[in-house]
């Protein structure tokens, strides 16, 4: 449907912005933890909903491969968010 198209392209977009100000971030020195916690908000929604959609429809596609990628995703950054990497030192 429209609607789910509008949210996947939103989700994935906002996740793209986050992550590209994540990275600049990282090679400035500066911390991006802030931007790695919103990305972790909006990837667990995801990984609700359609965690949910599967267990209802016992479909694997979409559900079912959206829901393990997303769950992968909010694991790594749950772990990024408790064990950052170390802040580079600007070399300016």
């Amino acid at each position: 449907s429209k609607i789910s198209l509008m949210a996947g392209l939103g989700c994935g977009g906002a996740i793209m912005f986050l992550g590209q100000l994540s990275i600049k971030n990282y090679k400035k020195g500066i911390n991006y933890t802030l931007y790695n916690a919103i990305t972790f908000l909006i990837t667990a929604v995801v990984t609700v909903m359609m965690g949910k959609r599967y267990f209802d429809t016992n479909k694997l596609m979409p559900g079912g491969v959206t829901f393990v990628l997303s769950l992968i995703m909010a694991m790594f950054l749950a772990y990024r968010i408790v064990a950052p990497l170390p802040v580079k030192k600007s070399s300016e």
